[in-house]
């Protein structure tokens, strides 16, 4: 095994040990580390001033509604993710991101989409994380499922067809959250019983922020159905080695139990942070992130990230801007650092064993019926 895929594994160790007095008493999140766990991002605990804090409670006080795509009469293509070949495609559904974006992707989901069926999701994606592991690590409660065998990595289990992982409804796919095998009466997070339909796409760029030269917009519409305890979602973007950075989570959310009644079973609470980058909002409990303190992650909601050639970032739910600051695309996120590729991933998870608040154990496997996260769209932007 390579040293990347060793040290993400470290420093998941070394951040559980830095900041159990923090988990002890509160939701504090998790770094899934590139190269072991491909399933969300720590989040360090840092603080800000009283008058940051307050600044960004205040631009947050009010709920985000949902967004509601604009109509798209026009035609719709995949893209080649080449600035100079656009995608065919609507605009980014955020006016305050500004204009002059060239759409290079468009993974428009669903059976008239431009990601349709079976043979365009082999086309387009990994069913593998980047560092090419499909359990992430072993210290997650889940194990990616391939959907056929060819893609299959050695021990990778191979979906049923008559129970897949993924499906396709008319405008979406669906990304399930299912016990591996259908006869067992209860699943834990240490037996890793639970499959799930990762996928991350197999268009990447070379670098980000300053060493790509160009700003870059990433733009998801998603939601979850029947959230269980100790559900793992996550759309984040991580690079090709990683220690503590670069990372970028567009938002994570987990149904944690932290006691005394205080849980995320209903998906009502996320966070946005980056890992190896300075934060405008920092704050130990989520309430912080959502705007109006409570989000309903089971509705359609609009997940945009504008990651800037001078290494600024803005993230807006629904519109509303959640999180914005500096991260440098290199190992570590230090401007000095190696430059990295980014890939980006749409992750479907469930528990964690070195986090107690997610660590289920001997769920009923019942509770997983019509649990699944579906995915409308999500489309990269690129801007001179």
């Amino acid at each position: 095994m390579s040293d990347s895929q060793h040290q993400p594994d470290l420093a998941l160790e070394d951040r559980v040990r830095e900041d159990e007095e923090e988990r002890s008493r509160t939701p504090v999140s998790w770094l899934f580390g590139a190269a072991a766990v491909v399933l969300g991002g720590f989040v360090s605990a840092y603080y800000t001033s009283p008058s940051a804090t307050g600044v960004a409670f205040a631009q947050m006080s009010e709920k985000a509604s949902p967004l509601v795509p604009a109509p798209w009469s026009g035609p719709q293509s995949v893209g080649r993710g080449n600035i100079a070949e656009p995608a065919d495609g609507p605009p980014p559904s955020v006016a305050a991101a500004g204009h002059g974006f060239v759409l290079v992707k468009n993974w428009d989901f669903g059976t008239t989409g431009t990601v349709a069926n079976l043979s365009d999701l082999l086309r387009e994606f990994h069913f593998r994380d980047n560092f090419n592991t499909y359990d992430q690590g072993g210290l997650y409660g889940v194990k990616s499922v391939a959907p056929v065998k060819s893609v299959a990595l050695p021990g990778q289990p191979v979906e049923d067809p008559r129970r897949p992982f993924r499906d396709f409804t008319a405008q979406s796919m669906r990304s399930w959250l299912r016990p591996l095998n259908p006869d067992v009466a209860t699943v834990s997070v240490e037996r890793r019983e639970v499959g799930s339909g990762f996928v991350m796409p197999k268009f990447t760029l070379p670098a980000g922020g300053a060493f790509l030269g160009r700003d870059i917009l990433w733009e998801t519409r998603v939601r979850l159905n029947n959230p269980v305890p100790g559900y793992w979602f996550a759309i984040w973007t991580v690079g090709n080695k990683w220690d503590k950075g670069a990372e970028m989570d567009v938002v994570e959310s987990f149904g944690f139990d932290n006691g005394g009644g205080y849980t995320n079973f209903d998906a009502r609470l996320f966070h946005v942070n980056s890992v190896g980058g300075k934060d405008r909002v920092t704050a130990p409990h989520w309430e912080a992130y959502v705007p109006g303190k409570r989000a309903d992650l089971t509705q359609w909601n609009t997940f945009t990230w504008l990651y800037r050639k001078d290494d600024t970032y803005t993230v807006w739910f629904n519109g509303v801007e959640v999180q914005s600051g500096t991260i440098h695309w290199t190992l570590k996120g230090r401007p000095e650092g190696q430059p990295l590729n980014m890939s980006f991933i749409f992750d479907p998870a469930w528990g964690h064993k070195k986090v107690a608040s997610v660590n289920v154990k001997d769920m009923p496997a019942s509770k997983f019926k019509d649990t699944y996260y579906e995915w409308d769209y999500s489309r990269i932007y690129l801007r001179p």
